[in-house]
């Protein structure tokens, strides 16, 4: 527990001063980076032919296709990692498994009720790896960059009109992980801050090693390129992105009909959808094996018990393995030991899938001279549903699928409602079409606009707890102080090592809808042939309704199942502006 800066805010219980974390010997977390540069060179090509085709009066083909070459970077002085080797022994293998076989016979004769010592692998296996001589690139080019497009509007019949497309576009290698991040273990180093050395008790007081005086007793880890080979970030974790390099696509698709009704209504309804594949997947391969975590749900000491550390004095003080006598078990478990988990951060297995009827109906009732003014409205409205599925609910368990699931902008129902009239006073309107002189100022010209918006709220967060009542979770009235069902005695902790089988976020329970009005009325005044002034009147949220955020998830708060005090949206907000111009 630290300092809060709120008690009563939903989420989080400490977001208070990190400094006087520090003093009160309850720090959270920190790091200190040490980042290098770099010089990277980052060819594209691509080409592209597009024709629209006019195959006869009320048909049209819109064609296209494209081709790109994204060549992975090359940095001009090799500083960067390829990836991990797996196989090879590391060169820490035989003094950690001398420590090793030492210390667990220690631990064995002296805590014989107490089996919970590992047993040492047969060798200590894997390490970072580095470009060797005569390779410049870290990753595979992609030559599958293939892009076609079609598109077509067909007037089958009179005022109606057919719409369809589709096409493959390609993400830019910059925003996949492999190269926004560009892992480069070595070149760039972290120093994690060590609240406790030990994993369980806080070592930071007001002086001494982790305190603010010395938060970093053991020193800074320093970048020491690629002389360490296989010993780079021995003791941390390790990051790495695939050599395949597979550049996320997405296929996105529609089919919409468009017919002009009596009276001048205009009416679209739309198909339209999308599916993104091979986007960046995580995956940690230094994890405890899935028999043991399922052994650790009934024993818990089989993780969790403290024991000699056989990597203190060979690993880097500065490391997180490295840095205390004692260790718990959990960490001698991991397949690769000498580092705090491996992750792959760029499997392509990811899917996004978006798919939406959209609706749109226009009608402009009448014309700036009639009695009642210019009016035209729009009406739309939106059905859709958002899924993903581009990471595993427990990231290092292989045998689960990945998690089929909404995202986390997911909002079915979206209405749209605008409009525009033009008040019927004042030149060219129904009265007063020709004011005179002096009242040609003030009647000329007034519009009155507005928009209302309505969407369903976000899913809210999956809750990994027992949930033990029989009634259902949701509330058939919610209210502010109850959002969903929050009686203490229905929720309960999970043992430890449970595999999370909660998704992260719920389909049928969502935050606040959002409903939205906005008004606006704007005047021009025509002070010469060259000077105008623009006179504008607006409020905003104009029924003054309140959005709040998610409720708190967290079962162990004072506000649990409540939503936050704070509203997200303005209140209703009122401006008054004008501009010259000439």
């Amino acid at each position: 527990m630290g300092t809060q800066r709120y008690p009563l805010r939903a989420g989080n219980t400490s977001d208070g001063a990190g400094v006087a974390d520090l003093l009160l010997g309850v720090p959270g977390a920190g790091l200190v980076d040490w980042n290098n540069t770099f010089y990277r060179t980052w060819p594209y090509w691509g080409a592209w032919v597009q024709d629209d085709w006019k195959v006869s009066r009320n048909l049209t083909l819109n064609l296209g296709f494209r081709y790109d070459v994204q060549i992975p970077f090359k940095e001009r002085w090799n500083r960067v990692n390829t990836g991990f080797d797996f196989n090879t022994t590391n060169p820490v293998s035989d003094a950690v498994l001398a420590a090793w076989n030492t210390d667990k016979a220690a631990w064995d004769k002296a805590n014989p009720k107490k089996p919970y010592y590992p047993a040492p692998p047969a060798a200590i296996l894997g390490g970072v790896t580095f470009l060797q001589p005569g390779e410049r690139r870290a990753f595979q080019t992609d030559w599958t960059d293939v892009q076609p497009r079609i598109g077509l509007a067909w007037q089958f019949a009179p005022q109606t009109v057919l719409r369809t497309g589709f096409g493959i576009f390609y993400r830019m290698a910059t925003q996949t992980s492999a190269d926004a991040s560009g892992y480069n273990d070595g070149f760039s180093q972290q120093t994690d801050y060590i609240a406790a050395p030990d994993g369980y008790t806080y070592s930071a007081g007001l002086n001494g090693p982790y305190s603010l005086a010395n938060p970093f007793p053991d020193g800074l880890v320093t970048p020491a390129g690629a002389q360490l080979g296989m010993a780079t970030d021995l003791g941390d974790a390790v990051n790495y992105d695939g050599s395949q390099h597979v550049i996320p696509r997405t296929y996105q698709y529609s089919f919409g009909l468009q017919h002009l009704f009596p009276w001048q209504v205009r009416i679209d309804a739309s198909y339209v959808g999308s599916i993104t594949v091979h986007d960046t997947v995580p995956y940690n391969s230094d994890y405890v094996p899935l028999a043991t975590y399922e052994a650790a749900n009934k024993t818990n000491a089989i993780m969790n018990t403290s024991v000699p550390n056989p990597f203190y004095g060979i690993l880097p003080k500065n490391s997180t393995l490295g840095a205390a006598p004692m260790i718990t078990a959990q960490y001698l478990n991991y397949p690769y030991p000498e580092f705090n988990g491996i992750t792959m951060q760029t499997e392509p297995w990811g899917r996004w899938r978006y798919d939406s009827l959209q609706l749109r109906a226009e009608k402009r009732f009448l014309g700036a001279a009639s009695q009642l003014g210019g009016l035209t409205m729009v009406l739309s409205y939106t059905f859709s549903k958002a899924f993903q599925g581009d990471h595993r609910l427990n990231s290092w368990n292989l045998e689960e699928p990945l998690v089929h699931e909404l995202t986390a902008y997911d909002k079915p129902q979206s209405v749209g409602y605008s409009g525009v009239w033009q008040i019927p006073f004042g030149k060219q309107r129904h009265f007063l079409p020709a004011p005179p002189k002096v009242l040609a100022p003030v009647v000329n010209g007034w519009q009155v606009s507005w928009t209302y918006r309505y969407n369903s709220g976000y899913p809210v967060a999956g809750m990994n707890y027992q949930y033990r009542c029989a009634n259902s979770l949701l509330l058939p009235d919610q209210t502010h102080d109850q959002w969903f069902n929050d009686s203490s005695s229905c929720w309960a902790a999970l043992p430890n090592y449970t595999l999370r089988t909660v998704d992260d976020r719920y389909a049928w329970l969502r935050q606040m809808d959002n409903s939205t009005l906005n008004l606006a009325m704007n005047k021009m005044f025509f002070i010469s042939e060259r000077w105008r002034f623009t006179f504008r009147a607006e409020s905003f949220n104009v029924m003054n309704h309140p959005l709040y955020g998610a409720p708190d998830t967290n079962r162990l708060d004072a506000r649990f199942g409540m939503l936050p005090l704070g509203q997200q949206n303005f209140p209703r907000y009122v401006q008054l502006s004008g501009k010259f111009t000439f």
